[in-house]
């Protein structure tokens, strides 16, 4: 019957009914590793995830006809909130060649709520999108950037006026 005719493909294995949980999962893990070479480390998912994120950014700073960068979005802002790190900044430089009132509005939330490094590094990409797309913020992000340049030290503040500055507000607001 079925094992005679599937004997010779390595993508179908034959189980009995009433198998158990253990003896499936190793029948399943066994299909996986003959289809596909077995499961992704966290260290192969990781540098897949970059390789992706960087074709992502190629598409986004191509502007090629042939691809929209505009169709990742949803899934790019769904990345953003979630991950952290490298990868976020990687998100984040595709997010600023988004030109959506959506992409820069999740830039500045992330820039925003971020401390340290990171947000001077998040407030960079926002800068980026403000100037190659126009001031797209909300009026509860240009008060939480006037928030930053007052009170945040340093490089921060820094950051935080580079992106008012490239939104064209008057300084008085700030002084």
């Amino acid at each position: 019957g079925l094992e005679r005719t599937y004997r010779d493909d390595g993508r179908v294995r034959i189980a009995r009914p009433g198998i158990s949980d253990v003896a499936f999962d190793a029948v399943i893990e066994e299909l996986l590793a003959s289809a596909t070479g077995g499961r992704m480390t966290e260290a192969e998912a990781e540098e897949y995830t970059f390789r992706a994120l960087g074709a992502l950014k190629e598409i986004a700073i191509s502007n090629s006809p042939a691809y929209t960068i505009d169709d990742a979005e949803i899934a790019l802002i769904d990345a953003m909130r979630q991950r952290s790190g490298g990868v976020r900044l990687v998100i984040a430089d595709i997010l600023a060649r988004i030109g959506t009132d959506l992409a820069q509005n999740v830039l500045f939330e992330a820039a925003l709520s971020a401390s340290g490094g990171e947000q001077v590094d998040l407030l960079a990409r926002v800068a980026d999108s403000v100037k190659r797309f126009g001031n797209r913020a909300e009026n509860r992000h240009v008060a939480g950037l006037v928030n930053v340049i007052r009170t945040r030290p340093g490089a921060v503040a820094e950051a935080a006026a580079d992106v008012y500055g490239a939104m064209n507000l008057p300084s008085a607001d700030v002084i």
